[in-house]
């Protein structure tokens, strides 16, 4: 519930800070930044980061990539990707990940055909 975010993400593109925590760098390792979250100051809290609609009806084979780091406590939270089909009024969980995956960053791709087939049939 994005109303109930009270959480806010940071920009970087050196170490978070955090002693024992988070990257030292984005992806690259070094040469861009990423956002992230200090997860210490946020237990049991809802951080939201929201995208803007995008058209993908053209796409044959639409995919979802990223990059993640989860380094730290073993009880850090959960990240945890949806998708809304009809402006933001009901959320499908696509992908979610929990707890310290140790210090790395994470390539994540997801083919979300089965979702656009639903919007553009």
């Amino acid at each position: 519930d994005a109303g109930n975010a009270n959480n806010n993400w940071v920009a970087r593109s050196n170490s978070t800070g955090s002693t024992g925590t988070g990257p030292g760098s984005d992806h690259t390792s070094g040469s861009g930044n990423y956002i992230f979250l200090e997860a210490s100051s946020c237990l049991n809290d809802t951080a939201v980061m929201l995208s803007q609609g995008l058209d993908l009806s053209g796409l044959s084979t639409p995919e979802l990539s990223f990059y993640y780091h989860m380094y730290g406590a073993t009880n850090m939270g959960t990240i945890d990707l949806e998708l809304s089909d009809d402006d933001g009024d009901t959320w499908t969980s696509i992908w979610s990940q929990s707890g310290n995956q140790g210090n790395t960053w994470l390539d994540v791709n997801l083919d979300i055909s089965s979702f656009v087939e639903n919007l553009y049939p």
